[in-house]
This record gives structure tokens, sequence and C-alpha cells, in this order.
């Protein structure tokens, strides 16, 4: 854990999606019904600040959706 702690999510391990990083970890991990508690938990904008990914699929989707 310590030589990942600190580091942003895309930088501890870019071959692997993360969901299946969390099942490895934890096998009754539920993608969808765990992934909207942690959301609820963390906040959007903490993720978005967090992840620069998710940050710039979250820009894309609303740029094409006119927002």
């Amino acid at each position: 854990l310590k030589q990942i702690q600190g580091k942003k999510p895309e930088e501890i391990n870019n071959q692997m999606p993360p969901s299946k990083l969390l099942i490895e970890a934890a096998p009754s991990y539920d993608k969808v019904q765990d992934g909207i508690h942690i959301l609820s938990q963390i906040g959007l904008d903490f993720l978005c600040q967090e992840c620069l990914h998710f940050r710039n699929w979250i820009k894309r989707m609303v740029e094409k959706l006119g927002g």
C-alpha cells in the first residue's frame, strides 16, 4: 500500500480497469451497487478532481449532450 499511497488511480495500474482491481481485492464487489454507494460518499466533484480520465470522460459526455 505504501507504494501506491498518494497516487492518482491512473498512476497505480493503467493496464487493468479499476473495477477489475477492486474485484480482485474484494471478490464480493458489485460495480453498480457499490459504485453508486461509493460515489454518494465521496462526491462527483472529488472523483473528477482525483481522476483525470474520468473527468475528461464526463466532459466529453456533457459536450455531446450539448451542455
